[in-house]
This record gives structure tokens, C-alpha cells and sequence, in this order.
């Protein structure tokens, strides 16, 4: 067992540089210091985003109130918005035409075997094919792979009178190619 015996007064005893709370306590007003100066930097960052946003928007807001008031930029931009909602309405018309040659093309490529086309009546966006087929089974094959087809819509239910049927399909917008 050892035994240690300090023979040395405690005036003599050797002792760290700097006392535990004093250590503690430096660093305690390092990090509060340092805080303060990073919130000082944030704050005056902040406030100089802020004075050059509001330049830049009262600079914005100069161009603006000069171009209300010059007659010729606004009969420009009269005539861009003007064609813009032109160009608009020509897309929409160009889109919303039906190819009747691409349909009536599509009806007849799409015919199931045993199925004859007779008449092909188009009303409004809708197009009646009426024909002859060996059965009701041939019809309504028919009709599925034109309700399938992405430019046709089959409306009601295929009707079939003794050999002949008669389909109404819905053609789409651009529909038939």
C-alpha cells in the first residue's frame, strides 16, 4: 500500500497557469464578444441588402412611370399583349381542329375483319360510321379498338340490327392522326 505525503507547505506546491474559473470565465466572454460582432456583421449585411433592394426598386419604379408615360411604349406594349393573346387564340383554334380526312383514314384502318364500312356521317365533332358485320361480337370489338384510339371517343352503345351496326364516336380535337 503507498501511502503519499505531500511534504511541500501549499505555498510551494506547484499550481496551473490560469485557476479553472478564470479559464471558464474567459472563454465565457470570448463567445459572448464573438457573437456580438457576428450578429453586428448579420444585422449590417441585412441593412445593406435592404437600401440596395429599395435602389433597385425605386430605380424600377422611375422606368415604369417613364414608360406609362411615353405614348409610344404604351401603344408597344398594347400591340405585344395584343398579338400575345392573337397568337393564343390561333394555337387554341390550331389545336382544336379535326383532320376529318386523317379521321375517316383512322376509322377505316382500324376496321376488325368481317366489318364493312357503308356510310360515314359527320355531325358537329362527332362522326357515325355505319357498315355490316358478321355479328354483334365484331361490332363491339370495333368499338373498343376506336374507343381505345386516342383521337376517338365511342358515345352510347354499338347497335346492330340484323346485319348491320351502326357506332357514334366523338372525335377529339386534333383528332384522327
Amino acid at each position: 500500500m503507498d501511502i503519499k505525503i505531500n511534504l511541500l507547505p501549499e505555498e510551494l506546491r506547484p499550481r496551473p497557469l490560469i485557476a479553472t474559473k478564470t479559464l471558464l470565465l474567459i472563454l465565457l466572454i470570448v463567445a459572448l464578444v464573438g457573437g456580438g460582432v457576428a450578429l453586428g456583421l448579420a444585422k449590417n449585411n441585412a441593412d445593406s441588402d435592404r437600401a440596395s433592394s429599395e435602389d433597385r426598386i425605386a430605380a424600377i419604379d422611375k422606368e415604369i412611370s417613364a414608360i406609362q408615360s411615353d405614348a409610344e411604349a404604351v401603344a408597344l406594349t398594347k400591340s405585344v399583349s395584343n398579338l400575345k393573346a392573337m397568337k393564343k387564340a390561333y394555337n387554341a383554334f390550331i389545336a382544336s381542329r379535326i383532320g376529318w380526312g386523317d379521321a375517316l383514314g383512322s376509322v377505316n384502318a382500324r376496321r376488325s375483319s368481317g366489318v364493312t364500312i357503308t356510310t360515314l356521317t359527320q355531325t358537329g365533332d362527332s362522326l357515325e360510321v355505319k357498315g355490316t358485320a358478321p355479328g354483334y361480337s365484331a361490332v363491339t370489338s370495333y368499338g373498343r379498338v376506336l374507343d381505345s384510339y386516342e383521337g376517338f371517343v365511342l358515345t352510347g352503345v354499338p347497335s346492330l340490327k340484323g346485319s348491320t351496326f351502326s357506332l357514334t364516336l366523338k372525335v377529339a380535337p386534333g383528332g384522327g392522326r
